[in-house]
């Protein structure tokens, strides 16, 4: 095998195991807690992803590009052992609600905090990397991840049907360690001694976390349920609609305060001495992006999930039409740049009315189909996601190759500010949809659409000379 075909079949396993992860984890949490507090799982991998990221960034000269596949290899272990430390965590916590006080409830979600978040930490990490140090052509390396978590969306309705959960969590953990083996075997001796891990370490053993993994997970799944398990939610101990509502409000609250201090806190330094307009009108950018975009996701998904019948299929179908949708409105705006100002304002105009409209057409449309096959119901679900994926996926590509143009210094700033934007909006999220409906929660993320067209020009004409005279603060 050679170096280009390890490194895409490494990000492509990686990106399968992330997305796997992501639904399974979402599943177990509806069985050791509340069923909506599912979505909180979503919120945590964007908040592991993008603090990821922003380590990578901020540490580009000790992942050095020349020793890509060597870096790869030791993060995708760590993501593996993460996996399975997140796992063992899971399974021996009881998750009360606030009942048995609101400061112990708080101490025991911090607690599944500090365990669901590592992998995404370090999968976030690996991502940003194949993608940003890569000497392959980006859209080829950017399809192979994108067909990785498409293929990990429908993998994970497989998976689930084969195994119980706790056994499905440790085959993520050893699809990890396959993918570094891959990231391994194409690495050159030099990228492998460059980027070795310490030698009382795990991570660089990719191969015998690998068949550890896979023939634990055998031996668990076959003697199940006498195997690890997880730890039921009982009648009585998760009940009643305001002990979920403090509860959501507590998650809510710890998020905000870990997505300030590990996000925007650190990645705000990006943001000094540069133009206010600059600042201002990107800030303003990608939070109605990570806002708009989240709040469609929840609120489709939690759709689906009505329509198709059973939670974990409306997540994964969701997510699979979400990604696939959004990557080709990504590789399209490539064709279509924001070249005109005008381009902006047409953009806002044909997504806001899509998502207007979508909640009043949308249940009528299943209703009728209600009574078909599961693959008709799918195929319904997928054409009604297609055109809002597309149009959002134009979004966030456009606005970072316009902030590239004009300075690139501020990047990891704005990609902080969307991604803690979509982790507390997760969790509004679900309340918006309990309080007031699902539609409400489409509605809202359309209203976060409808301006996105005046920032978009505001962001093209901050470039000017005038503008760039000005930093935001010294």
């Amino acid at each position: 095998m050679t170096r280009k075909a390890a490194f895409l079949a490494g990000l492509f396993v990686l990106c399968m195991g992330v997305l796997l992860l992501q639904i399974v984890e979402t599943r177990v949490l509806s069985v050791i807690s509340y069923y909506h507090l599912a979505f909180f799982a979503i919120s945590m991998a964007m908040f592991g992803m993008t603090a990821g990221a922003l380590i990578a960034y901020f540490n580009q000269a000790r992942l050095a590009p020349e020793h890509l596949l060597g870096h790869l290899a030791w993060i995708t272990s760590a993501f593996t052992l993460g996996v399975v430390l997140s796992t063992v965590v899971l399974i021996s916590t009881v998750v009360l609600d606030t009942s048995a006080g609101i400061l112990l409830s708080a101490v025991l979600w911090l607690k599944l905090i500090a365990a669901l978040v590592p992998p995404y930490v370090f999968a976030g990490m690996g991502i940003s990397l194949a993608l940003t140090r890569s000497p392959w052509r980006i859209g080829r390396v950017y399809g192979c991840g994108l067909a990785g978590a498409a293929a990990g969306c429908l993998g994970a309705l497989v998976l689930l049907n084969l195994v119980d959960g706790v056994s499905a969590l440790f085959a993520i953990a050893a699809l990890g360690a396959a993918a570094a083996l891959l990231f391994r075997h194409g690495a050159q001796p030099v990228e492998r001694t460059a980027a070795a891990p310490p030698p009382w370490t795990l991570l660089g053993r990719p191969g015998g976390l690998f068949v550890g993994l896979a023939i634990f997970t055998l031996v668990n799944a076959a003697i199940a349920p006498n195997g690890l398990a997880l730890t039921f939610a009982k009648s009585g101990v998760l009940s009643g609609n305001l002990a979920a509502t403090l509860t959501l409000a507590i998650i809510i609250a710890l998020s905000t305060v870990l997505v300030v201090l590990t996000i925007v806190l650190p990645a705000l330094p990006a943001a000094r001495r540069l133009p206010a307009r600059l600042i201002a009108s990107g800030t303003c950018y990608f939070l109605l992006i990570g806002l708009g975009f989240m709040l469609v996701e929840i609120g489709v998904i939690q759709r689906l999930s009505i329509f198709l019948g059973h939670p974990v299929y409306g997540l994964a179908l969701g997510l699979f039409g979400i990604i696939v949708a959004t990557g080709a409105g990504s590789l399209l705006s490539d064709r279509l740049p924001l070249t005109a100002p005008a381009r902006a304002l047409t953009r806002s105009a044909l997504i806001v009315p899509y998502l207007v409209l979508l909640p009043l057409w949308l249940p009528a449309a299943m209703q009728a189909f209600e009574a078909n096959g599961i693959a008709v119901r799918a195929a319904l679900a997928l054409a009604a996601i297609a055109p809002a994926g597309v149009l959002m996926g134009f979004g966030f590509s456009t606005g970072m190759r316009l902030v590239t143009a004009l300075d690139p210094r501020p990047t990891p700033w704005f990609g902080a500010i969307n991604g803690a934007a979509g982790v507390l909006v997760a969790g509004l999220a679900v309340a918006i949809s309990i309080a007031f409906s699902i539609d409400a929660c489409i509605w809202l993320g359309a209203a976060c659409y409808l301006p996105l067209g005046a920032a978009g020009r505001a962001l093209m004409r901050a470039g000017s000379p005038a503008a760039a005279e000005r930093p935001a603060y010294a």
